[in-house]
């Protein structure tokens, strides 16, 4: 495991905020029972925690996915990104850490526009980007 992983990016320097996989190579489960990893890069964004509908996040994960297309990354070049682990720079930087481009990339927001998860989760899913809520992370740990 390791946090705050450096990722250059044009005229910024960037970070993966943590990037972990489990020693005996077995998946991790999350809340909702979705197994990801043993790979895994994470990041927790909170800048619109003042939301508590998510729509914030819903609207900026909408304008990255647009951005993707249907590759796994946005283009190196790209403007403006809110979810940055979604550049290129930060694929490329995972894939060289791990060796291999076999992991899952996971976001923890505190909320999230439920209408746009639904809408948008299952091609994120085939792409191994998964979301969890603050909500859905306590729950689980309330539930150890």
């Amino acid at each position: 495991m390791d946090d705050e992983l450096p990722v250059p990016l044009p005229y910024a320097l960037s970070d993966i905020d943590l990037v972990a996989m489990r020693g005996d190579l077995s998946p991790l489960v999350l809340p909702d029972g979705t197994r990801v990893g043993p790979r895994v890069i994470g990041e927790a964004k909170a800048e619109h925690d003042w939301d508590p509908a998510g729509r914030e996040f819903g609207a900026a994960l909408r304008q990255d996915v647009e951005l993707m297309a249907d590759g796994k990354f946005i283009a190196r070049d790209a403007r403006t990104v809110p979810f940055v682990v979604l550049r290129q720079q930060h694929y490329e930087r995972a894939e060289a850490y791990f060796g291999t481009d076999d992991f899952d990339r996971l976001f923890v927001v505190h909320a999230l526009d439920p209408q746009v998860r639904v809408e948008l989760a299952p091609s994120l899913a085939e792409r191994r980007i998964l979301w969890l809520t603050i909500p859905e992370l306590v729950a689980d740990l309330y539930a150890w």
